[in-house]
């Protein structure tokens, strides 16, 4: 992932409560999770981490928040907020 692509992209966003993507780090989402709401669901491939060994903090998965793995390949990213739709999804396939 390029360098610091993700930093605070949801800082802020207080009702966004999903998140799924296929990345395999945090590299570059500095901040990415920031000020979230306080429960959600991370959905991630096993790689990045289960609900006992993935990285919790505002740069990584939200601390509080349930991880859910599945199977993903290439980049992808989606994230709900309470009551909306979808507030971001971006994929980059090679």
């Amino acid at each position: 992932m390029v360098s610091n692509c993700y930093y605070a992209l949801f800082n802020g966003c207080r009702s966004l409560n999903f998140i799924r993507t296929e990345q395999t780090s945090f590299t570059g989402c500095t901040n990415w999770a920031a000020s979230t709401a306080a429960s959600g669901t991370f959905v991630c491939s096993s790689t990045l981490g289960t609900q006992s060994t993935i990285s919790r903090g505002a740069s990584a998965c939200p601390s509080s928040w349930t991880v859910s793995n599945g199977m993903w390949w290439g980049f992808y990213v989606q994230a709900k907020e309470a009551g909306a739709t979808v507030a971001m999804q971006s994929s980059m396939y090679s």
